[in-house]
């Protein structure tokens, strides 16, 4: 900041900005795309594969009013089989793609009573057992946010189940989502650098 003012003063602009570390770079991107959506249901032309599509439609849960968080409501991602580089399956039997999910991305409706307040993220190794890895507090917009995730561990199943729908009180209100993101990726911060000798993050895997 010193340096950044001296420079500042003659009239120059100075942008500073952060050495990712090893585990950050080239993670900033969203991971899904070759597997499949997964939801609880979905009203008709609002299916769950519109939330991972860069352009397209919305997903609406089939869950509405209070049901949506005491049915409750999901929407998540299979993250399928390891491939060979023409998109068979590399091996036999197939192996799932796993992946550590510590950041989502998401963009809910336009409509106020259409968002879900608070969230659980969970993970699953088989799509059948769910295993809880945080609960986070997603804003109250209709702009995108980033929302950080307790680290955890990877898995190929991973899926958000709301806990706190803002139109719980209207029958006809469903939670309704434009866009979902899931990244490898941890915002550093003061709360999670790794080597507090250099003061920096050397994640190497």
């Amino acid at each position: 900041n010193l340096v950044a003012e001296a420079i500042e003063i003659s009239g120059t602009p100075l942008n500073v900005f952060k050495l990712l570390g090893v585990h950050e770079q080239g993670k900033l991107l969203d991971l899904t795309g070759s597997g499949y959506p997964l939801s609880s249901g979905s009203q008709a032309g609002y299916d769950a594969s519109n939330a991972f599509i860069i352009s397209g439609g919305t997903w609406r849960s089939v869950q509405q009013g209070a049901a949506v968080a005491t049915t409750p409501a999901f929407i998540g991602y299979n993250f399928g089989n390891k491939k060979t580089s023409y998109g068979a399956d590399k091996y036999a039997p197939n192996q799932p793609v796993r992946q550590h999910i510590t950041t989502i991305r998401i963009t809910q409706s336009a409509d106020p009573l259409m968002r879900v307040l608070q969230a659980r993220i969970e993970s699953s190794k088989d799509g059948v057992t769910w295993t809880r890895v945080d609960i986070v507090n997603l804003p109250d917009t209709d702009t995108t946010q980033s929302i950080a995730v307790k680290q955890s561990y990877p898995t190929p199943f991973w899926r958000l189940v709301p806990l706190l729908f803002k139109g719980a009180a209207d029958s006809n209100a469903y939670w309704e989502i434009q866009k979902l993101e899931l990244m490898d990726y941890m915002q550093t911060s003061i709360d999670n650098v790794q080597d507090v000798f250099f003061m920096e993050n050397r994640d190497r895997d």
